[in-house]
């Protein structure tokens, strides 16, 4: 199967003219240079290429060319997929899509939604991904952009081939066969109709197969497409060779097998002699099975191809056991059950040793009826080595069989520990809780006695004495009236603000998304902190006791990135994916150790306990830029 064939997106994401009204020819030039030489590093200087596409990012930003900037956040986002920090690969998709949306380009939009499209199908969230390919499909077709569609259809086949539901997959492989003829794109039309073969093969419809195969070879041939000819030709070989029609299979193995070390596909190479040989066992021609089997044997061993040292080392132990030779018969027999699992290492060995001695038994039997007496003598001495021997690999098993049991104790052992360990976390957490909350009602209490008591105190004085004023002369002294008009004020302010500490009006009457817009615009803007709020497939109210803990667990972060990280600007992002509400916040400030146990460590267990509450998980770890980027998982 043509897997992941044009994985990423990206080339022509951003190589092309520059838009005009963002930014100067120059600045736009050097940031795609800059893109294109980082992503070259991808793979060899992974580093490299981070710090590379992490300074024209940050230069887009600076020159205020968002264009160049969701550019930027889109390679960045591959370079993070590809060393597996997932997290922080999504996170720079989003931002990339919001820019996307900004500037009302949806074709980009759909492009990086084909690269987070792939995360989700790399990590096996085979219908995350399909929900992703889906939204890019459906824009790409709107906008009628072909190249983009075919490539996303021909991802959406092979994730429904993973499936088994060929039912979707060849008739959309088929779709994206028709969009690169129209394109007349010679190399995507044979991967396409090797994929709809691969398909009908794995169906079992063997001549459907090998009708697509066989269509796929000219396309293949024309742009010397070597590497998928190679499998074209393999996979008409399966297909012929489950029809029984060994020549034709013999003939594709050996037209794939010069392909194979032309483009130095060990693995497919060591396959097509295993195939090739068991295709000869198959005829009977244990010559060749022999020849082809050994070869593959010796690469398969070298490089550690497990599984298919694991078929070869089979074939070839049929292949000496129909010669009557037993012993490299059963020493490639233990070979392929060592390589097929270690954990069965033990019981194979006994298996095969009983075997052995089973045979050995057998033929001393036969023997002994036609030997004389001293031939007798000499076979029972045999016999009594072959029975100490017997007890040497007794006593061997019965010393593993110990070893085994004391390190299934051992782990157990470790697991109880781990599991102790959990408990006191999670105790320690729910104690943060509950000082956390303590340390707010002690605050409003201490709020309500020295500031609102003192004030009515004040008022109820005033009061009395306005009152007698009023006995004696019948008057009101104007500026008294207005001293306690503003006592009144400042009064009503602050019961107000302790009611919105407790419980933020907007929070009740908006929603999250609008409490948390009011929450940032008033710890974050007075401490001099730029910020921005992104929010995505927001569509509804949650529930009131998983809104109020999201709000407290952001409030906390926000707290602790005002009084520790020295940051100065931070990106918060809300979103819901596949029933999952997700947090991310992100700053730029000097981070801070997640295993403290401080009162900063009590904050972090804090936090942890109000994750638990609502069955989620967070999770820290460096930004990309710098400081700290917390992720927040919550199911709905």
């Amino acid at each position: 199967m043509e897997l992941r064939l044009f994985s990423f997106i990206l080339l022509a994401f951003f190589l092309g003219n520059s838009r005009v009204g963002f930014a100067q020819n120059e600045d736009s030039t050097h940031i795609l240079t800059e893109l294109n030489r980082g992503f070259a590093l991808a793979y060899s200087k992974p580093d490299s290429a981070k710090i590379i596409c992490t300074g024209a990012l940050r230069y887009a930003q600076k020159v205020n060319y968002q264009y160049g900037e969701m550019k930027a956040l889109n390679v960045c986002g591959i370079l993070q997929d590809i060393t597996a920090n997932y997290d922080s690969a999504i996170s720079l998709y989003f931002s990339s899509i919001a820019i996307a949306d900004k500037l009302d380009d949806t074709k980009s939009r759909a492009q990086v939604g084909n690269n987070v499209g792939l995360i989700y199908w790399n990590n096996e969230k085979l219908d995350s991904a399909i929900y992703w390919y889906r939204q890019s499909e459906a824009i790409f077709r709107k906008i009628d952009f072909k190249p983009g569609l075919a490539n996303v259809l021909n991802n959406m086949g092979l994730i429904y081939n993973d499936q088994n539901d060929y039912d979707h997959s060849i008739p959309i492989h088929k779709e994206a066969f028709e969009i690169r003829k129209q394109l007349a794109d010679t190399f995507g039309m044979g991967a396409s109709l090797h994929n709809i073969s691969m398909s009908y093969w794995d169906k079992n419809q063997y001549d459907s197969s090998i009708f697509y195969g066989l269509k796929a070879i000219p396309y293949r041939l024309h742009v010397k497409d070597l590497n998928g000819l190679s499998k074209t030709y393999n996979n008409l070989a399966l297909a012929y060779g489950s029809l029984n029609k060994y020549a034709e299979s013999v003939k594709y193995f050996q037209l794939a097998i010069p392909l194979k070390q032309k483009v130095e596909d060990k693995y497919g190479l060591a396959s097509c002699y295993n195939n090739l040989g068991a295709t000869y066992i198959e005829m009977q021609q244990s010559d060749s099975a022999f020849k082809y089997c050994e070869l593959g044997y010796e690469i398969a061993l070298k490089e550690k191809y497990l599984r298919v040292v694991w078929d070869l080392a089979g074939n070839l132990s049929k292949l000496y056991a129909q010669k009557g030779d037993f012993k490299n018969a059963y020493a490639l027999k233990d070979t392929a059950f060592k390589y097929r699992s270690h954990q069965y290492e033990a019981e194979t060995n006994e298996r095969m040793q009983k075997l052995q001695v089973e045979f050995d038994v057998k033929r001393k039997e036969a023997q002994l009826q036609t030997l004389s007496a001293e031939k007798k003598l000499a076979d029972l001495d045999i016999e009594r080595r072959n029975l100490q021997l017997l007890l040497v690999i007794g006593a061997t098993l019965l010393l593993a069989i110990i070893a085994l049991l004391g390190f299934i104790a051992f782990k157990r052992k470790k697991k109880l520990e781990l599991e102790r360990a959990l408990r006191e976390e999670k105790l320690q957490s729910s104690r943060a809780v509950i000082e956390a909350t303590e340390e707010e009602r002690n605050r409003i209490a201490k709020d309500l006695h020295d500031g609102i008591g003192q004030q009515l105190a004040a008022l109820k004085l005033g009061w009395e004495h306005t009152m007698g004023q009023w006995k004696e002369n019948q008057t009101f002294n104007p500026e008294e009236k207005e001293k306690y008009s503003k006592l009144l004020d400042a009064t009503g302010a602050d019961i107000r603000s302790i009611s919105h500490r407790m419980m933020p009006r907007a929070l009740q009457e908006k929603g999250l998304v609008p409490a948390i817009e009011e929450m940032l615009e008033l710890t974050l803007s007075p401490a001099q902190v730029q910020f921005s709020f992104e929010h995505y497939n927001i569509t509804q109210r949650f529930e009131k006791r998983l809104e109020v803990s999201l709000y407290r667990i952001l409030q906390e972060l926000v707290k602790n990135i005002i009084r520790h990280s020295k940051a100065s600007q931070v990106t918060v992002q809300l979103m819901v994916v596949k029933k999952q509400l997700i947090l991310i916040v992100e700053d730029n400030g000097v981070g801070f150790d997640s295993t403290n146990n401080t009162s900063d460590g009590m904050g972090l267990l804090s936090l942890r306990g109000r994750v638990d509450t609502v069955h989620g998980n967070i999770n820290f770890e460096p930004s990309p830029v710098s400081g700290v980027l917390v992720t927040v998982r919550i199911p709905v």
